[in-house]
């Protein structure tokens, strides 16, 4: 053992890659495409009233749909003078239409990846859509019929319930580095959790910002009557091993991060404070300051849900009376602990991604127009970065730099794209005629990210050590 893994192992406040080395840890080492999931939204009462149903989408199998441009889109109208085409095929890991319910597309799409994740994965899933194209739903779902976060979260619990770390003498920091708590920082860390728990509707409102929360949207932090997922799996063969589960919730609003377990400023011109992204020692990016709250029960978790979707900025659009204009990054970290001294962390990070459509369609003005701008430059550069990594895969001996640093966004994605665990799309979609070009982008866009393979390993400090590929290279990444 050289000096530098020398040091490495005996520093309390360590990096954590090499843990799965010793850990019973299922998950193996491999290479798959990204998995990309389509799910089709109903039509409301109202669009079929206006008749947006123009057969626009057709679903040719489990994996297969067509798209019809209408007469009065711009893809049509471009056909008529001899530009582009009227129909398109698009091909997915497993489409769900709009009779598909909660349970069915959790257990479909999230489940594997909750299994992956208790066994030592991270993974990333986020969600791609127009506004109100169903991504919040996806994602929270409703007090009767949770989403993927609220299942997840309760199969999480489910399953390591009997195995739990007791006290908090382990927290996580940056990426998946861990500290050793003494007395004086657990105490603190117990304070700083019953602050936050007791944050009421009032003490997270600001009302001097235009903020709108839909009843349907409040009615999910019902946490005494929800319906709750009772799905568990078997963590036995992973021998005496014991779990610490910490959260964490942030926004990108206008190209910077806030913390939504920060309570808004009552004063009326004072702002919130912003966060940074900073690099580990291993060029690994994370929010720097960002609250991580130990919770013991699913229900805790889920009021953590519930109190960064109050702070969560929102505006109303003609779309959508509750349209969120952020992305937004719920975080779970398991501290995975089988020997005090040689614990591990890993993450699943669940980011709800802002409307995706143009800002003339949700008739932005002002800061509204601004947030658009912010939001289309965050996506169009996910999307360059997902090119990028396509084109370096299929062209090994020309790579190109890839622009992870010219967002937020993508800084935060970086680490599941560049072998340090698994990503996942959902890509949400509406059938209304009125936005079949915006939905068009959406499928084109979840064309390319099909094709990226997803490259992850497990964790160990001699197979993923950042340094073999040197730091510089988080930011000109080669697929290896």
């Amino acid at each position: 053992m050289d000096e530098t893994e020398s040091d490495f192992f005996a520093d309390t406040r360590k990096n954590l890659a090499s843990v799965f080395k010793k850990s019973s840890s299922n998950v193996e080492a491999g290479e798959e495409h990204m998995k990309c999931y389509l799910r089709i939204r109903p039509f409301s009462d109202a669009e079929t009233e206006r008749g947006e149903n123009q057969e626009c989408i057709d679903i040719m199998d489990d994996n297969t749909i067509l798209t019809k441009a209408p007469k009065d889109s711009h893809t049509f109208k471009h056909y008529a003078h001899g530009l582009g085409k009227t129909s398109h095929k698009f091909t997915f890991s497993r489409i769900f239409d709009e009779d598909t319910t909660q349970k069915e597309f959790f257990d479909d799409t999230m489940l594997s990846l909750v299994r992956d994740f208790i066994d030592g994965q991270n993974c990333l899933v986020f969600t791609y859509g127009v506004t109100s194209s169903g991504k919040t739903y996806t994602i929270q779902g409703k007090q009767s019929d949770a989403g993927i976060l609220p299942r997840a979260l309760d199969v999480l619990f489910n399953s390591i319930n009997n195995k739990q770390l007791y006290g908090i003498t382990l927290k996580p920091k940056m990426f998946m580095d861990v500290s050793k708590l003494n007395t004086e920082e657990a105490e603190m860390e117990k304070k700083i959790k019953e602050r936050i728990m007791k944050m009421s509707l009032e003490d997270v409102r600001d009302e001097t910002i235009v903020l709108s929360i839909s009843e349907s949207l409040v009615d999910v932090f019902d946490i005494e009557n929800r319906i709750r997922e009772e799905t568990k799996i078997s963590v036995e063969d992973q021998g005496q091993i014991r779990f610490s589960i910490w959260c964490s919730f942030a926004e990108i609003y206008n190209e910077q991060i806030f913390d939504l377990l920060e309570p808004m400023p009552k004063k009326k011109n004072a702002k919130r404070p912003v966060l940074r992204l900073s690099d580990d020692k291993n060029g690994s990016p994370y929010i720097k300051g960002l609250k991580e709250v130990n919770v013991t029960t699913a229900d805790e978790a889920y009021k953590i849900l519930n109190i960064g979707q109050r702070n969560l900025s929102t505006a109303c659009t003609k779309l959508n009376h509750s349209s969120s204009r952020s992305h937004c990054i719920f975080n779970i970290k398991i501290i995975r602990n089988v020997i005090l001294n040689d614990p591990s962390v890993c993450r699943l990070s669940l980011c709800d991604l802002a409307g995706s459509e143009r800002s003339s369609k949700t008739l932005s003005q002002g800061d509204r127009l601004k947030e658009a701008g912010n939001i289309n430059t965050s996506l169009m550069t996910l999307g360059r970065c997902i090119e990028m990594l396509r084109f370096n895969q299929n062209h090994k001996e020309n790579n190109r730099i890839i622009p992870f640093r010219d967002s937020k966004l993508t800084r935060l994605f970086q680490n599941f794209f560049c072998g340090r665990g698994k990503a996942a799309m959902i890509v949400n979609v509406n059938q209304c005629a009125s936005m079949f070009d915006e939905t068009l982008h959406v499928f084109k866009f979840s064309a390319i990210a099909k094709q990226v393979r997803s490259y992850f390993k497990n964790f160990s400090f001699t197979s993923v050590s950042f340094n073999c590929w040197g730091l510089h290279y988080m930011n000109n990444y080669k697929y290896p």
